[in-house]
């Protein structure tokens, strides 16, 4: 499976990407909102894994922004965030999977359920 991770903490996205890659996905990794509309545009993905709070946007609009360029790109969440608000807007922008950070082995293995 290829997979976009999008986070703008380096070691969320060297975890979550090492993690990804030994259960033999390919991971390709974006730390800001530019680059991922680069990497959406150039690229076909079965999953992006999205940190919802990012400098530079906020992750439901880049969830739109995804989706304008990619309608049926799946994409899951991952954030700090347990407000349901957010968890509402998001599923609102057509997520596929809500996952709560801080990211442990525990939800690691949740992840990969969810991707599969």
């Amino acid at each position: 499976m290829k997979i976009l991770l999008v986070d703008d903490e380096p070691e969320i996205l060297t975890i979550v990407s090492k993690w990804l890659s030994r259960n033999g996905h390919q991971v390709l990794t974006a730390s800001n909102p530019q680059k991922v509309l680069q990497f959406i545009e150039a690229n076909d993905f079965d999953v992006v894994l999205l940190d919802l709070i990012m400098p530079g946007s906020t992750g439901i609009h880049l969830i739109s922004r995804i989706h304008e360029l990619k309608p049926r790109q799946s994409i899951i969440v991952m954030s700090v965030i347990e407000d349901t608000r957010v968890a509402v807007l998001a599923a609102q922008e057509g997520i596929d999977g809500y996952l709560t950070k801080p990211i442990d082995f525990g939800r690691l293995d949740d992840l990969l359920r969810k991707i599969a």
